[in-house]
């Protein structure tokens, strides 16, 4: 589809994303803000400063100012809540070296087409004073910085708070999701990251290039490769056909969906990408703890059929993607430039080994 095709669909955004749109705003931080110290080596605090110092030269991109940010996370992203005279909104610092700009883009137009399209609570990214939704920032001696403000979504994130009741809508939101995602026709260019077999286990993967090595017990290696190869399996036996793959959120565990008043909103697009329906689901799945896990997993897919049925192969394959997305996070806690993540790392991957293996001996 052209650009001038989307002109009338995404009006609401104030921005069409054709083939000439996800151009970004490049912009040089002041001097002095250059650092000889590669991000990735900063401290904990050294990043907050430097991201926060980057938030500070974003809002101005924006017409906002003297506003107030409170951190809200600083694990693979930095997401500041921002308070001002202009109102609430959400400034979202992609993490250096990981998505580039027309990839940020596609996640944006996605978000643009889901407001016009359905009636799910989902953000609103805003433009800056170019017209643009994304705003990219060098910082000097740095790599460049993307940068997108969303308005502030009212609710509560759901966290440990979960419900039978609240996991009914979840999954009618999902299959809406899903349902959008197979009549969507991307805008060109539309770049999203594929959550196949190669991203997990792969040559690129932290598997494959031998990342983990390091933090990877002996007696966890054997976990390791049988999820490889029962994810593997499934993969090439469901295909990707659009009755078992297409554009998924990714991510929509209960920190990633709010509640307000009855309505599930879902967050946090960042890693929207290509992907299997199924796994889909296994990401809300695995993320269920507690007495009450069974009964929220039988709502979740409850609410999901009743707007949609199952992903074909959902009941034979749900355990090879419970370890997908195992192994998808295995890959995150080793790529992060978070110190903190770094710390933790080896713990982490023995934790996930452990895991693996309950889901494997189910």
């Amino acid at each position: 589809m052209s650009g001038c095709a989307l002109v009338p669909l995404y009006t609401s955004v104030g921005r069409c994303y054709g083939n000439d749109a996800m151009l970004k705003s490049s912009d040089t931080l002041a001097p002095g803000s250059n650092l000889v110290t590669p991000y990735h080596e900063m401290s904990h605090r050294a990043q907050l400063h430097r991201e926060h110092n980057i938030a500070e030269a974003a809002l101005a991109r924006y017409r906002i100012r003297e506003a107030r940010l409170t951190l809200l996370t600083h694990n693979f992203n930095t997401v500041y809540r921002v308070d001002s005279a202009a109102g609430r909104f959400v400034l979202r610092i992609q993490e250096p070296n990981t998505l580039d700009a027309p990839t940020i883009g596609s996640e944006l137009a996605w978000l643009a087409a889901l407001r016009h399209d359905t009636d799910l609570a989902v953000p609103q990214p805003l433009p800056n004073d170019a017209g643009e939704l994304l705003t990219a920032l060098q910082p000097q001696g740095m790599p460049p910085r993307h940068i997108a403000l969303f308005r502030w979504m009212d609710g509560q994130i759901v966290g440990k708070a979960t419900t039978p009741a609240r996991l009914f809508k979840v999954g009618m939101l999902m299959a809406t999701l899903h349902r959008h995602a197979q009549s969507f026709i991307p805008p060109s260019p539309f770049t999203r990251p594929r959550w196949d077999w190669a991203r997990m286990f792969g040559a690129g993967s932290v598997f494959g290039s031998g990342r983990i090595d390091p933090l990877l017990a002996d007696e966890d290696r054997p976990a390791f490769a049988e999820a490889s190869a029962v994810v593997r399996r499934a993969m090439e036996e469901l295909g990707e056909g659009s009755e078992a793959f297409g554009l998924i959120h990714s991510d929509l565990h209960s920190w990633n969906y709010l509640y307000q008043r009855g309505e599930i909103k879902a967050i946090d697009f960042e890693i929207c990408g290509w992907g299997h329906w199924i796994l889909d689901l296994a990401v809300t799945i695995e993320a269920l703890a507690g007495p009450r896990k069974a009964a929220m997993r039988d709502a979740f897919l409850s609410g999901y059929t009743s707007v949609r049925p199952l992903p074909a192969g959902f009941e034979q394959h749900e355990r090879a993607f419970l370890l997908a997305r195992l192994a998808c996070f295995t890959n995150w806690v080793i790529e992060s430039n978070n110190p903190k993540m770094k710390e933790r790392a080896a713990r982490s991957v023995a934790r996930l080994a452990e895991d693996i293996r309950q889901i494997i001996a189910e």
